[in-house]
């Protein structure tokens, strides 16, 4: 019997991990802000730095569904890492597992792809390794076989610039 597996999304094309936004939107949490109050300083006042008004309101968007309203991230103690004095790059991975998790198509490439590179001894991942992955993955995953190769660049682009420095 072949294992169900959740569908792939391509959905990271239009939010990378938002590294940065995240450690602001749990800034403003932990200063006892409401959601509806960050969401009006996001698009109000540009609180994550964001040129296009589409563009906070996706960043919002993504990291209140990842990470705000995900049952499967305890908010305190996410808040509580982001406002510690962990350093700034032990933060910074926190939010990609946790990003990771909430993106299945990310976590794969991550365990599936990349850390068997690793192992093998390989630093680097290219758009041909990813490609490559996306295209071993159509057997269980149908719905690749639906995405543009427009979409599959825009994944694959977004993937390799999301990851944490």
């Amino acid at each position: 019997m072949e294992k169900i597996e959740n569908k792939y999304s391509s959905r990271i094309s239009y939010a990378l991990s938002l590294i940065k936004e995240t450690k602001i939107f749990f800034n403003e949490l932990a200063k006892n802000k409401t959601i509806d109050q960050i969401y009006d300083e996001v698009l109000n006042d540009n609180l994550f730095d964001k040129t296009a008004f589409e563009s906070r309101k996706k960043a919002f968007s993504a990291i209140k569904n990842r990470f705000y309203l995900n049952p499967e991230v305890n908010n305190e103690i996410l808040q509580t890492i982001i406002n510690s004095n962990l350093d700034e790059s032990i933060k910074n991975h926190i939010i990609y597992y946790y990003f990771s998790k909430s993106e299945i198509i990310v976590y794969d490439i991550t365990t599936k792809l990349f850390y068997n590179m690793f192992l093998e001894g390989k630093l680097i991942i290219t758009k041909n390794d990813i490609l490559g992955f996306l295209e071993s993955q159509t057997k269980t995953h149908k719905e690749i076989k639906e995405w543009t190769a427009s979409t599959k660049e825009h994944i694959i682009q977004h993937y390799l610039y999301s990851t944490p420095a």
